[in-house]
């Protein structure tokens, strides 16, 4: 007969041939537990887990009030990802006997994964006070991850990590811990450390890829997460953060098919659909983007860029109660980014709020003085709300922060042109043109300064190549009759403006010209109800209009 510390040895050798040994003494004597818990862990060594299971049963069966065994059968139940019947196994075995450490942790790892992190986070203090295993140590980490305790988990984890230096799990959670505060590089070497010690480590590779996403080294990223596939193709967070690393590579069509794995892989989890939402959205698939960004809400996704994305596509459909409570959403969740802010000052701007716009536009600012966009949304505000001189003040500060910045060289020539100053006006609208020769705002303000000028003929051009890329604006026919007035073709002044008042009804200044181009052409009557309507619209042109308003008035009576 071979005794248990003879099978201890041979399993070492030859754990096929253990099986055997032990089974002949099992028809011996079947009402050993001992046996069948040592044939359980044989089976084991085998990877045999459903005969493994059974034995141990069998054991159980035997000697239930043995703890041991329960912690056997915890453990392999554990490896399948059984966690009910891990918590049934360590909560008898706790029974038997109360402040084990190890059953402590084996139902701790269950709850967590079960959700039950309350009940978790219990059983892991217990383990941890019973005696501080390095085990009990990381199930205590694993706590403080998902209440976002990064000091804490990275005390724990490094308390592990030295009680056992070669386990590749307490430097993990060291990794995720940096990575979680902005401390990529030492993330990268935990996480390296950790390749070292398990080559096939697919998490390990998960992670590092994350880490160098979140450093925007998007190649060394790549390739990180497709070994961590190639280790691991079930890997579903993997194909998630390669799918928003082939996004910011600018391959929306890979991203789009990564991220729809990771969807089937694991459809309970939120992010996968946030970060397939903004794919499509780059694509320009603005109702796919829409649909996976509200499957993200009602999934209880509580993340700025998914209320930033909702936020676009209202203003897209022109939904500004809607844009403006997810601005504010995104705001709450993120109020140190610009973007929130500038979102939801464009909403309250079209509400007609027009002091809580410029509240935002300047808290957006305020939260990063480094985003130039947020200067040239409050510039865009300052030049509709006639603040000319602020406009021109943020348009240049953006400019210092991004010199090729079009919008803002469009702006500020715009505020310019408004201020009288059409060298300056022009000077920006050349520079906005070298830099995209197809900027049709810069095209129509370069022909309203080259018109003031009396460069009547370029002024044309311009609006004659401003038509062919933004027909559908009105104030691209606005400026067409503006200039075709001031040249002389009064006809063609009015067909222009015409076009533009049926575009946008209420729009004062093409009545105005309209007005002045009947007045030209000696149509008083049309003339007269064309300036009555502009300073309708804007009482503020009754002044710029007075000459004209005094002639009608002359010859009516």
């Amino acid at each position: 007969m071979i005794t248990l510390l003879a099978c201890a040895a041979l399993s070492l050798q030859d754990p096929e041939r253990l099986v055997q040994s032990i089974t002949e003494q099992l028809r011996a004597t079947p009402q050993r537990a001992d046996l069948w818990h040592a044939r359980a862990k044989a089976r084991r060594d085998l990877d045999d887990a459903v005969g493994a299971v059974a034995d141990v049963s069998e054991a159980i069966r035997l000697s239930p009030f043995d703890p041991s065994l329960r912690v056997t059968r915890a453990r392999l139940l554990s490896a399948q990802g059984r966690w009910p019947e891990v918590v049934a196994d360590a909560t008898d075995g706790l029974a038997i006997a109360p402040g084990d450490a190890e059953l402590l942790v084996l139902r701790a790892q269950a709850r967590r994964m079960l959700g039950r992190l309350d009940l978790a986070e219990r059983d892991a203090d217990a383990a941890v006070a019973a005696g501080g295993s390095p085990e009990s140590l990381v199930e205590r980490a694993w706590m403080r991850a998902f209440r976002g305790e990064w000091a804490k988990l990275l005390e724990d984890a490094t308390a592990a990590g030295k009680a056992r230096p070669d386990w590749v799990e307490p430097i993990l959670l060291q990794g995720v811990a940096r990575r979680e505060q902005g401390d990529w590089d030492q993330a990268i070497e935990r996480f390296s450390e950790a390749i070292r010690l398990d080559p096939r480590h697919a998490l390990a590779y998960l992670n590092r890829g994350r880490a160098q996403a979140e450093k925007r080294v998007f190649e060394e990223a790549f390739r990180d997460l497709t070994r961590a596939i190639e280790l691991d193709r079930e890997l579903a967070e993997a194909y998630a953060q390669r799918g928003r690393v082939r996004s910011e590579r600018g391959d929306p069509q890979g991203a789009i098919e990564d991220l729809t794995r990771a969807v089937q892989l694991a459809p309970r989890r939120g992010e996968s659909y946030l970060l397939r939402a903004l794919a499509y959205e780059r694509q320009g698939e603005t109702a796919l983007a829409a649909g996976d960004a509200n499957v993200a809400v009602a999934m209880g996704v509580a993340d700025a860029r998914l209320y930033c994305l909702l936020a676009r596509i209202d203003e897209r459909r022109a939904a500004w109660d809607a844009l403006r409570d997810h601005a504010r959403r995104a705001a709450e969740l993120r109020p140190q980014d610009a973007e929130p802010h500038r979102l939801l000052g464009r909403a309250q701007n079209a509400l007609g709020d027009a002091q809580a716009a410029l509240a935002s536009f300047t808290r957006a600012i305020e939260s990063d003085p480094a985003d130039w966009r947020a200067y040239v949304e409050r510039a865009n505000f300052h030049v509709n709300s006639k603040h000319l001189d602020a406009a021109v003040a943020d348009c240049t500060k953006a400019l210092e922060l991004q010199p090729g910045a079009v919008q803002a060289h469009v702006l500020r020539g715009h505020a310019q042109f408004l201020l009288g100053r059409l060298d300056e006006a022009l000077a920006d609208c050349e520079r906005a043109l070298a830099l995209d020769s197809q900027q049709a705002v810069a095209l129509l303000v370069r022909a309203r300064a080259l018109a003031a000028k009396g460069e009547k003929q370029r002024a044309l051009d311009d609006c004659k190549a401003a038509l062919k890329l933004a027909s559908s604006w009105a104030w691209t026919h606005v400026t067409a009759g503006i200039v075709l007035h001031l040249a002389g073709d009064h006809e063609e002044a009015v067909k222009s403006l015409t076009r533009a008042i049926q575009l946008a009804p209420g729009e004062a200044e093409a009545y105005a010209y309209r007005g002045r181009a009947n007045l030209a052409m000696r149509r008083y009557r049309s003339a007269g109800e064309d300036l009555d309507r502009a300073v309708s619209l804007n009482p503020d042109l009754a002044k710029e209009l007075e000459r004209e308003l005094q002639e009608l008035k002359s010859r009516r009576e």
